[in-house]
Formats: structure tokens, sequence, C-alpha cells
């Protein structure tokens, strides 16, 4: 679902996007979608606490190059 959101966010930046077409996406009934969201705000934080945690993943994972300044053009 979150991938689904995700997709549906970047497509259309700035517009507004249907829960009916994320449950579309994966093939699920709203119910479940609210169940573990609890509502549209819900889903769109997991999706920004996910865009997150992969781009903190990713910078963690970097090598150090010994120059910050340049590590943070990289970063």
């Amino acid at each position: 679902m979150l991938d689904a959101a995700a997709g549906l966010i970047a497509a259309a930046p700035g517009e507004d996007f249907s829960l009916r077409a994320v449950c579309d996406a994966v093939g699920v009934k709203m119910p479940t979608l609210y169940h573990f969201f609890g509502s549209k705000q819900g889903l769109i934080d997991a999706v920004i606490a996910r865009g997150f945690d992969m781009y903190l993943g990713e910078k963690s994972a970097m090598e150090s190059s010994g120059d910050p300044i340049q590590d943070l053009r990289e970063g």
C-alpha cells in the first residue's frame, strides 16, 4: 500500500490522490487500508516516514570521503 500511495503521489505532485486508487492498485478493500493506517493522513504520514527511512538508510551506507564539504554535496 505504501508503494502504491507513493507512486500516486509522485505521479501527480501537489495533487490529491484517491484512497480507492491505492486499494485498487494493491487489490484490497478500503477497510484494510483503514485498519492499517486509520485515515488518509495516517497513510500519508506512513509514506513520508518510509521515505525518510529510505533516505537515511542510503545516507548512512555512504562512505565518508574525508572531506565534509564533498560529503554534503554527495549526500
